[in-house]
């Protein structure tokens, strides 16, 4: 069961709460950095930004969203006993 409605449940709720880390490189993790090149290496802002741009697209996504888009989802995930929505050929 979701805690609150699926459309107050964004994509990057989900995977904020599902993935351990978004560490690309080593001084993107806290503590000591050994790279020598950290002062001035532009890889991690280069690469914070997109993980940020990444972000924001999931931001404007629900989980609500996802299910109207494919309203087949709820037979194969089993939530619903109905019949079984029809897909065109394509």
């Amino acid at each position: 069961r979701l805690p609150k409605p699926a459309s107050e449940i964004s994509l990057f709720d989900v995977v904020k709460v599902t993935e351990d880390s978004f560490a690309m490189a080593e001084c993107f993790e806290a503590g000591e950095i050994d790279c020598p090149l950290v002062d001035s290496c532009g890889l991690n802002a280069a690469l914070r930004k997109a993980l940020n741009a990444f972000f924001d697209v999931l931001k404007g996504y629900s989980i609500d969203d996802l299910v109207k888009a494919r309203p087949q989802i709820n037979f194969l995930l089993g939530l619903d006993t109905g019949p079984r929505p029809q897909t065109s050929a394509a």
